[in-house]
């Protein structure tokens, strides 16, 4: 929408360095537990080292970051089964 109606021209634009998720420690009752900031995986690496997700999730979005990072449109190959192109 912002290129459709031309508003990018008049804007400046920032790379980040990441994104970030705050996530409440649990805790009993009488705990004195506190929110915590974390990275949100970007890469491969940090995917498997994250504390936001557990052993399977680490997995899945570590195989998913591979399959992003491998992919080339004019390829078919690289869908690895993963997507149907459709054609209109």
């Amino acid at each position: 929408m912002l290129l459709y109606t031309n508003v990018s021209n008049y804007l400046e634009w920032k790379c980040i360095d990441g994104t970030f998720v705050y996530q409440w420690d649990k805790g009993g009752l009488f705990s004195k537990a506190k929110g915590v900031i974390h990275k949100v995986p970007a890469t491969a690496k940090e995917a498997v080292s994250s504390d936001l997700m557990g052993l399977f999730e680490k997995n899945r979005c570590r195989k998913f970051f591979e399959f992003v990072q491998d992919y080339d449109i004019e390829k078919r190959a690289t869908l690895k089964g993963k997507m149907k192109i459709i054609h209109i």
